[in-house]
């Protein structure tokens, strides 16, 4: 076998491997997100082809295999809350991703109304109201409008984000 073609090979291999490691996750599993705590928090996304997936959090780690779709899913239980963010590593052994600052605690979803989109910023006495709401542990994930008569495993949305005085959301 000639060197080039030696090379070729070995460029299309690398190329395949490259290709086949790629992690996706819902965009609302970033940096700043907050985990459930006590029942489980379910972690979830999609690998390019079949493979296993570990997460780790907090000391523990979790893994699961992909479905006929690409798709996996973790569960961890029981977790306690806490106001130290730390990191949550996903990795199928070739790539990896790490969601920093993640925090344990209350996730609550609001919805269903108009006024839930009116900003802080345009209400009386704005900047009085958000100095006074000043959190470092209250984190907001902005989801777009979404009309699905399914559950849904992703949407668009901005954050999650911390609430500082700089928002005035």
């Amino acid at each position: 076998m000639t060197s080039f073609t030696s090379t070729i090979c070995l460029a299309l291999v690398s190329t395949t491997a490259l290709s086949q490691a790629a992690i996706e996750l819902p965009s609302f599993f970033s940096d700043g997100m907050v985990l459930q705590q006590q029942g489980q928090a379910k972690i979830w996304g999609w690998l390019d082809g079949s493979g296993e997936v570990t997460v780790t959090f907090g000391g523990k780690s979790e893994s699961a295999k992909t479905n006929s779709e690409g798709r996996w899913e973790v569960s961890f239980e029981g977790l306690t809350a806490s106001a130290e963010g730390r990191e949550l590593t996903i990795s199928d052994g070739t790539d990896s991703k790490v969601i920093k600052d993640v925090l344990v605690g209350e996730v609550w979803i609001a919805s269903g109304q108009s006024n839930m989109e009116w900003v802080i910023s345009r209400t009386d006495n704005a900047e009085d109201v958000v100095a006074a709401s000043e959190d470092p542990l209250l984190r907001i994930y902005l989801s777009g409008n979404v009309a699905k008569a399914e559950p849904q495993i992703d949407f668009a949305g901005t954050g999650p984000r911390l609430l500082p005085r700089a928002q005035g959301i």
